[in-house]
């Protein structure tokens, strides 16, 4: 997924874009500049506005990350036929997706799939 160029928004609108409670990603804000990934910046015009900057850690790290997940799936469709890979891929597809839409909801349930069912994945 890597460092999203983001906007400017504010607290609030991040944590749902993530899935997060606003408390938890102050948290995780924090954690970050604490160990050296990432710098708070006030707003020159706007000082209750606050700027979150990627350090050169943070973007050593990030490349790493990503680098990580290239290795990652390269490893998984080595050895797999065409139609394999296309089909692991789709299926990783779905799986970001997931991710990227967030969680269904606590208590809502989402259909599953006779497939899975049946055991046949």
């Amino acid at each position: 997924m890597g460092i999203p160029r983001l906007q400017v928004h504010g607290v609030l609108y991040l944590a749902a874009a993530l899935g997060i409670t606003a408390g938890t990603l102050t948290s995780a804000v924090n954690l970050l500049e604490k160990k050296g990934y990432l710098l708070r910046r006030r707003d020159e015009r706007d000082k209750r506005v606050v700027h979150l900057l990627p350090t050169e850690r943070g973007r050593a790290a990030d490349a790493r990350h990503r680098d990580f997940h290239r290795q990652m799936v390269a490893h998984v469709l080595d050895g797999l036929t065409d139609e394999e890979a296309e089909c692991t891929l789709r299926a990783l597809g779905r799986v970001a997706e997931f991710f990227r839409r967030g969680a269904p909801e606590r208590g809502r349930t989402r259909p599953t799939s006779q497939r899975w069912e049946r055991g046949s994945l």
